[in-house]
């Protein structure tokens, strides 16, 4: 194995040569000022799949066989030596489902069983390209089989159609009820906040990576992935940090709040006055805050916990958001993988308290969320590892394609502007597809 350079005039090549191979992962990292890096892998020397409550393993040239859940978590911590490339050093890459890190809290009980996505997929890459685009350099490391495939060319791509409108599964109306007993719930004492997911769903035709190719020019997410994990692939185009952690420092950034961008400069100003002076969405972010700061207090140092920053505007292609920066030290016998888990699925995306908002969730959504509200991580052989929660993310499977909007319900929470603002996260998404969703509802 070792380190080489390809032209970075090949950049669009390459993502096209390598997405048939096994275990084909993008990770495409961006900041607000323009795109940082990418890390474009295949041919992983082993890939972990978990189906359910059963998991899987696979090596090249082998038959996939079941292994425990405890022989899942000892792989990610047998030790690797780091690869001498900028960024990532070769490592663990993959994602978890919002049901897998929901099964750490709740168990088995009353879980939907109705995707048939995986619930996590894992992969071990020592064949890789890193894509520096401000620097306008792709390094690899690899084989000299890995080499030498990126030689050959690209094969052609099956172009992307979607052939049933994304349409929302439920009507309002039942969106409506719901959110009601969301309320009554919150009313009774049972929960703060309670994190309301729909999903859309339609069909399509052809490669998935060509649809994530068009959504991500729309999106400009700095935590978008695309995944194939042989069992269907993952579209994601998330702004949301989950947990980052380098050396012992972790870092986790929740987003609560959120209102569209503007037609004009004036009313984008209008929508960040409207957000930044809400005490509505403040309240919700300092909620799930106060949450994160007690999942983070579980696994780090005494007094190490500390929020950075509260209700800072961010700004995206789509949407405004308010994030907060929370920072602890993990302690020393916690992994970053351990801490991943520990903490899944996010407080953002679940509500508060988390374990009794769960239940809620499962009560009320009627479906699996999937690979949405889940996680998709890198874990670098020198111990430093980033994640996204997996929001404004697409699954596609045998022709069938879901994608999910949602937010925070509280106390004082308007039933339509929930709903709008669910199709309002989605809307991007949908329309770099060439459809088109319910316009705004009026009461």
């Amino acid at each position: 194995m070792s380190v080489f350079t390809i032209p970075y005039a090949d950049y669009n090549a390459v993502i096209h040569l390598l997405s048939s191979r096994p275990g084909f992962c993008w990770l495409d990292s961006r900041t607000q000022e323009g795109r940082a890096f990418e890390i474009i892998a295949c041919d992983p020397e082993w890939i972990a799949r978990s189906q359910g409550s059963t998991h899987f393993l696979s090596r090249p040239g082998e038959t996939e066989t079941p292994v425990s859940y405890a022989d899942l978590l000892a792989l990610t911590q047998q030790p690797r030596a780091a690869h001498p490339t900028p960024c990532f050093k070769g490592g663990l890459i993959g994602f978890i489902s919002y049901e897998f890190g929901r099964n750490q809290l709740l168990g088995d009980r009353n879980w939907r069983r109705d995707s048939a996505f995986p619930a996590a997929c894992i992969g071990a890459y020592d064949n890789y390209l890193i894509v520096e685009h401000d620097k306008q350099t792709i390094t690899g490391f690899g084989t000299f089989a890995f080499q030498s495939l990126l030689q050959q060319s690209a094969p052609a791509t099956e172009a992307f159609s979607v052939t049933r409108a994304i349409a929302p599964d439920w009507s309002y109306e039942q969106y409506s009820t719901e959110f009601d007993r969301i309320k009554e719930y919150i009313l009774a004492g049972d929960c703060y906040q309670i994190n309301l997911t729909q999903r859309f769903s339609g069909a399509y035709a052809g490669d998935p990576l060509e649809a994530y190719i068009n959504v991500r020019q729309a999106a400009k997410a700095p935590y978008s992935a695309f995944f194939r994990s042989g069992h269907g692939d993952l579209l994601c185009f998330s702004p949301e940090k989950f947990l980052t952690v380098s050396g012992r420092d972790v870092v986790t950034k929740p987003i609560k709040g959120t209102r569209p961008r503007g037609a004009s400069a004036a009313d984008d100003f209008r929508h960040i006055e409207d957000l930044t002076s809400s005490p509505k969405d403040r309240a919700e972010n300092v909620m799930i805050v106060d949450l994160l700061r007690n999942d983070l207090g579980k696994i780090s140092n005494i007094g190490s916990v500390k929020v950075e920053k509260l209700c800072a505007l961010e700004t995206y292609s789509n949407v405004h958001h308010l994030v907060s920066t929370v920072t602890s030290t993990l302690r020393d016998e916690v992994s970053p993988f351990a801490a991943l888990i520990s903490c899944s699925p996010g407080g953002s995306i679940t509500g508060a308290p988390k374990k009794r908002a769960m239940e809620i969730i499962d009560e009320l959504e009627g479906h699996a969320r999937s690979a949405y509200c889940g996680s998709v991580f890198y874990l670098s052989n020198d111990g430093r590892m980033d994640s996204n929660i997996a929001i404004r993310t697409m699954t596609c499977r045998q022709g069938d394609m879901h994608v999910w909007g949602g937010g925070g319900i509280v106390a004082d929470s308007d039933c339509l502007a929930e709903y709008n603002e669910s199709v309002v996260k989605i809307r991007h998404i949908v329309e770099a597809l060439g459809g088109e969703l319910p316009g705004k509802r009026e009461d």
